[in-house]
This record gives C-alpha cells, structure tokens and sequence, in this order.
C-alpha cells in the first residue's frame, strides 16, 4: 500500500509539471488543468476509479506512461479519453502546432491504431460522422474543418486485432 501511495504521488508530481508547464504557454487557460487534474482525481478517488484517470497517458502498446500499460490492462474509459483527448489537442490551435483538420486528425488516428489507441476504440472513433464531431466542437467555439480528405472505412472489420492498416484516409479526389 505504501508503494502504491507512492506511485500515486509520483504520478500527480509529474502531472502537475506537465501542467504548469503548458499553463506557462497558455495564459487563458492558466490554473485550469490542475484544478481539473485535482477535481478529477478527488472524485475518481471517492469512485474508486483513480486508476482509469491516472491511466489516459498509457499506450495500447505499453510505451505510456504512468505505469507502462498495454492493452487490456488499460482502462477502458482511459483507452477511450486517450483518443478524445488527442483528437482534441490535433484539432485545436495550439502554441506548438495549428489546429489539423477533421482528416488530418483522423490520420493520426488511424496511424496510432493499435500503437498508441486501442484498436476497437480508434474504430468506434472513425464511425462516427464529422458532423457529430464538428457539433461537440463548436460547443466550446472551436470550428473543426471538414479538409479535403475522406476516411474510407475497412472492407472489413478491424476489430481488436490491433495493427494500423484497417483504415485509410485518401483526398477528395481520389488514391490513398
């Protein structure tokens, strides 16, 4: 237990470098990851599910951190924000990188299947249409472009079996 204690205060040093570091990059936001890191681990805490808050930094691989998970052993609620979160910081401006579109971003995804994203996840991820996405996005005043690249579904299901080959992203005009 003392370990595991331990672990834990690692992990939340770790994460609130990483904060502080962006919230030193970006003023409007400043404090705000922190505050959601602790909210999130004091709820997650009284839940019981301080594991799957801890866990959306793990890879599909096992090359995460803070543990070094690997498939399964991930949360699945982890596994899931892993994907929404990166699709989120693809898709917005960011001091380092300007925001990728819609098909750029689903790229990436596709590129990280079974590397970085749980396979099945990164699936469920590109089933859903761009409107859907494009509808949560502007909720909190982001414009998600839509770009010239399309996502062609897998003649065949994927499914867990991991590798990065089920889907394909090609321009609007034809070829992968």
């Amino acid at each position: 237990m003392q370990s595991k204690t331990r672990d834990l205060w690692i992990v939340a040093a770790v994460t609130a470098a990483a904060a502080t570091i962006l919230e030193l990059r970006e003023r409007y936001t400043a404090g705000h990851s922190r505050t959601v890191r602790d909210y999130a681990l004091l709820l997650a805490g009284e839940m019981g599910l301080r594991d799957q808050i801890l866990a959306h930094h793990e890879r599909y691989d096992g090359a995460g951190y803070p543990r070094g998970l690997a498939g399964a052993a991930i949360p699945l609620a982890a596994r899931i924000f892993t994907v929404a979160d990166a699709f989120d910081a693809l898709t917005t401006d960011r001091p380092y990188h300007d925001a990728l579109s819609w098909p750029e971003a689903a790229s990436k995804v596709v590129d990280g299947r079974g590397s970085q994203f749980d396979p099945d996840v990164a699936d469920a991820f590109l089933r859903v249409p761009f409107q859907a996405w494009a509808r949560v996005a502007a909720i909190t005043g982001v414009t998600l472009r839509h770009g010239a690249a399309v996502v062609q579904p897998p003649a065949t299901s994927g499914g867990a079996s991991g590798g990065g080959g089920a889907f394909a992203v090609a321009s609007a005009t034809g070829g992968a």
